[in-house]
């Protein structure tokens, strides 16, 4: 322990994680959903109105694994950060004593959701055979 205390006076190590990654693990899974929203309905859009609903279904398809998988990698970012500056790694225990605990576990937590959530709409691209179900 290098003697550094949080705002209640508890002892804990503090180890520096750079604001960029600790940025990255925070904002990389929501920009990721809002462009495939985003990108879904024009991509969906120009698809179907000019070659149909299978190349539709391939386009959205293909946004949506690029976008899941800049998710899971902000998600790989954060939890590697909340490693570096936490020593409990449950879920039950996150205690975000400064800063950089906080935006590390947070980011975890953030990312999960919006794994989760680009999870869920692109169900609809596998699922929907009607290129407005699928926007």
């Amino acid at each position: 322990m290098n003697g550094v205390t949080a705002g209640n006076g508890v002892p804990h190590e503090r180890r520096d994680v750079a604001p960029t990654r600790l940025w990255a693990g925070v904002l990389l899974a929501p920009a990721a959903w809002i462009a495939q929203g985003s990108l879904g309905w024009y991509f969906g859009y120009e698809a179907c109105t000019t070659f149909g609903v299978g190349p539709a279904r391939v386009t959205l398809l293909a946004l949506s694994l690029i976008t899941l998988a800049i998710a899971v990698a902000g998600g790989a970012v954060a939890w590697t950060n909340w490693g570096r500056v936490s020593q409990e790694r449950h879920p039950a225990h996150v205690h975000g004593w400064d800063r950089v605990e906080f935006m590390s576990a947070a980011g975890v937590l953030v990312s999960a959701m919006f794994v989760i959530g680009i999870g869920w709409a692109m169900l609809s691209a596998l699922l929907l055979d009607s290129c407005g179900g699928m926007r």
